[in-house]
């Protein structure tokens, strides 16, 4: 099917039990206004729309106890008779219903033109409902005119994972509701009978709307649905427990095979979002009927167990450690686990674990926990990395690299080199050969080679030995000459004619020692791919930008003061201030360098930019008070805390800020300037403030540096915003930079834009991509450390409200552009 959305995964057969009745036509305004008593017509005669769908409702409009749904079920003459309720359908019914037994792309294998209105025909607006052809069921509108919200958090892997599904009513939990039938605003391929969609359940989009179904079952029918577990709340302690038991069971027959179709999307997506979903399939737990004299219980069968070798142990590993990562978690909320709770917990579990891979998971764990004790956390580190009671399939795994990669970095911070040299080796000897090529091997051989400088060897052999590894094929280079040219330039010092002519040299020397054409051609092209990022790093090396924190505050304190501006200034929003930040104009390396962890290639290839006018940020995030004041609303999740008023917003889209909120605060810019968001480039030069770090402060955040949901919920528990300023600023004054709420910027994405430069990068404000750039990382338990570095980009869609904001005060022309940009690159 060339229209397939991966989000719909293979086909999959659904048990539908029980009949119901579904909506022969979407909610119009007209039953709206007839249920809530609401006008909602925007302006526009109710008569006008009466007969149009509803649009611009939200999911829990429709289903929290006050929305429509229960309004109908509280009125007793709208019930038509007992045991009927109404509710938004699962998505499994809204496709079963939709199809009504068609396996075509469209109802019937009718054409889209014929069955709804779509971009194609739509004219920009919903039309009135049943104007179009009906399914065989007597359905209208089921294809396009407006997308219909359905009852399921959705999971993008739900449907892909192993099971037969009888009446499922998807993922126990989620952030977005599921979103079914295309719009008149979507193409052909989004209106199939097939096609996913989610969004946030506190949205509203002017193309979503919904229909009701009436369910008839009375109590008595016993509904069989495939479960986690027999009559247990996935919430519960109970649950928690009895997912404990159950981890031992991670290499058992067909738990990965279940889910290794998902891997590669698992690897991409790598938060907890799904996995209380996939803990289900893990369980390799089957509900089925029991007899009905046994009072109709549910019984649990397990399958057969078989050795772990012949599990896919990586995976294994991974998914152990992943899971009982979010076991703990949800221990933790559920129990009020403190980190000695935790600690405690781990430490009476060990003994009793009987999975290698689990055994290892806990160890790493309480290694992270005892972060702020290295004499602990080496311990544990030891354990993991010299255990070889490990079957051998284990002994090359990811848990191995990862405590071989601790353990040196904690010799090389107590200057014990030497030690973290052999702990390099050991990660090297640890890998069978034929493994982590690329950029694993490039890793050890410029780690051991910056260990080696440092523990004082001789620096001419160091060289030697470099120059040799890529004429002898040691060091499969090719895919990686970014982090091996930059090693090079360190073990030169930035001695760039003495680097060239070595280079050059070296290529001399494989014409004479090289007789192989072939080999000689490949070990050629090696060392050019080096030898041309080398220019390229002379064309970026530049002045220097690095600063110490000293150097950055003199240099704001200098150009502030030229242009006699304040370095803090502040603009009232009525009553309401807002503190903004001077920030001066210089020039950077945009991106992270080859080696920096969690860095995300080629989104943060390096290239260097100029900020050419000094502006304005804001010292903190948008709060919820200015918001409030400002839109007269308050979207935030964590708008009930007795503190709101001072936590960032959070929860806005892209379209809000620039369609709505920017507009409304122009009339309190100070005369010849104007608010906007940040482009990219100058949100991450303010950010760095002349940092060369992953972040501002340094190498790795900890509870004390940043609010960063993985690094927070570790030590309190905690995974929501903080009131702004909670934590250090950098250098320029700045708060949240890191953490809190992730900030909208001004730029559309583009994957390599900042490689599409010839020279530097001056004012670069992205016009070409897809998507809205995010940047700043968040206080989410999904937020993990690496998405909150200084360098990170991430994106969203423009109408997803994800998101924070913290705004920029500009001087009218301060976004133009020095020079023309080029196109930035399409997406890949």
């Amino acid at each position: 099917m060339d229209d397939f959305i991966r989000s719909e995964g293979s086909q999959r057969r659904v048990r539908i039990t029980r009949p119901f009745y579904m909506g022969k036509h979407e909610i119009t305004y007209g039953q709206w206004h007839a249920v809530m008593e609401k006008h909602l017509s925007q302006g526009k005669d109710i008569h006008e729309l009466s007969n149009t769908p509803v649009v611009n409702i939200s999911w829990q409009e429709i289903h929290e106890p006050a929305g429509f749904v229960g309004m109908l079920n509280r009125r007793s003459e709208t019930v038509p008779f007992e045991h009927a309720v109404f509710r938004l359908p699962t998505e499994a019914e809204w496709e079963y219903a939709c199809r009504a037994g068609a396996s075509d792309y469209y109802a019937g294998g009718a054409t889209l033109e014929t069955m709804g209105w779509f971009a194609g025909n739509s004219e920009g607006s919903t039309q009135p409902v049943g104007s179009k052809k009906s399914n065989a069921w007597g359905l209208y509108d089921m294809h396009g005119n407006a997308a219909e919200w359905c009852s399921d958090w959705y999971d993008r892997y739900f449907y892909t994972q192993w099971g037969n599904w009888i009446d499922p009513a998807g993922a126990p939990k989620g952030k977005e509701r599921v979103i079914r039938g295309g719009s008149w605003r979507h193409n052909s391929t989004h209106c199939r009978s097939a096609s996913r969609n989610s969004a946030s359940p506190e949205s509203k989009h002017s193309h979503v709307g919904f229909r009701i179904v009436l369910s008839i079952h009375p109590p008595e029918v016993v509904v069989t649905q495939y479960r986690p577990a027999p009559g247990i709340d996935v919430d519960s302690d109970e649950m928690v427990a009895y997912v404990f038991d159950e981890l031992k069971y991670i290499g058992t027959l067909g738990a990965i095979d279940r889910v290794s179709h998902a891997n590669n999307a698992f690897y991409r997506d790598r938060s907890y979002d799904n996995l209380v979903s996939w803990r289900n399939s893990i369980l390799n737990v089957t509900i089925v009927p029991a007899d009905s004299t046994a009072g109709n219980q549910l019984k649990v069968r397990r399958e057969e167990r078989i050795p772990e070798s012949h599990a896919a142990d990586h995976q294994r590993q991974e998914f152990t450690r992943r899971i009982l990562s979010e076991q703990i978690r949800l221990k933790q909320q559920a129990t009020d686990y403190s980190r000695d709770d935790m600690i405690d917990y781990l430490e009476e579990i060990l003994p009793h674990w009987e999975n290698h891979s689990g055994r290892n998971a806990i160890l790493l764990l309480l290694a992270g926990l005892h972060s702020d004790d290295t004499e602990k956390s080496f311990k544990y580190y030891k354990r993991v990395a010299t255990d070889r009671s490990a079957p051998p399939a284990d002994r090359w795994g990811m848990d191995i690299q990862e405590a071989w990669k601790a353990i040196a970095r904690i010799y090389e911070a107590q200057e014990e080199y030497g030690k973290a040299i052999e702990a390099v080796s050991n990660w090297h000897v640890s890998e069978p050969c034929g493994t982590g090529a690329g950029g694993s091997m490039v890793e050890r051989w410029t780690w051991l080679l910056r260990l080696r400088v440092k523990n004082g060897e001789n620096i001419d052999e160091l060289k030697e030995y470099a120059w040799q590894s890529l004429r002898t094929g040691k060091l499969e280079s090719i895919w990686h000459p970014v982090g091996v040219a930059d090693c090079l330039i360190e073990l030169y010092q930035n001695n760039y004619d003495a680097l060239l002519a070595d280079a050059h040299k070296t290529l001399a020397m494989l014409e004479d020692e090289e007789n192989d054409e072939d080999r000689k051609r490949w070990r050629r092209e090696e060392v050019m791919n080096v030898l041309n990022h080398i220019s390229l790093r002379m064309r970026l090396a530049g002045p220097e930008w690095r600063m110490t924190t000293e150097e950055a505050k003199d240099r704001q304190k200098k150009q502030a003061d030229s242009f006699l501006l304040p370095i803090e200034k502040t603009v009232m929003f009525g009553e309401v201030p807002m503190a903004f930040m001077f920030i001066p104009a210089g020039e950077f390396l945009i991106g992270s360098p080859p080696d920096e962890t969690g860095r995300i290639p080629p989104d943060e290839d390096r290239d260097r930019v100029r900020i050419s006018r000094p502006f304005f940020m804001g010292k903190y995030e948008v709060t919820q008070l200015q918001w409030q004041n400002v839109m007269g609303s308050n979207p935030s999740r964590f708008k009930d805390n007795p503190d709101s008023a001072m936590r960032p917003v959070d929860s806005v889209s892209w379209n809000d800020i620039v369609e709505l909120f920017l507009p409304r605060i122009q009339q309190y810019a100070p005369s010849g300037m104007r608010f906007d968001l940040p482009t990219e480039a100058q949100w991450e030069y303010a950010c760095r403030a002349g940092a060369d770090t992953p972040f501002h402060f340094g190498e790795t955040p900890d509870h004390n540096s940043a609010n960063i949901g993985e690094i927070i919920e570790k030590y309190t528990g905690r995974w929501e915003t903080m009131p702004v300023g909670s934590f250090p600023s950098n250098a320029w004054g700045l708060y949240d930079m890191h953490g809190n709420v992730q900030e909208w910027c001004k730029d559309t994405f583009s994957h390599r834009y900042f490689r599409s430069h010839n020279a530097v990068a001056v004012d670069p404000v992205n016009k070409g991509g897809r998507g809205r750039v995010i940047r700043g990382g968040g206080y989410s338990y999904s937020s993990r450390a690496e998405r909150s570095r200084s360098a990170c980009r991430l994106n969203d869609t423009p109408d997803r409200r994800v998101a924070g904001l913290r705004l920029v005060l500009l001087t009218h022309e301060g976004n133009k552009n020095d020079t023309e940009q080029k196109d930035a690159l399409d997406d890949e």
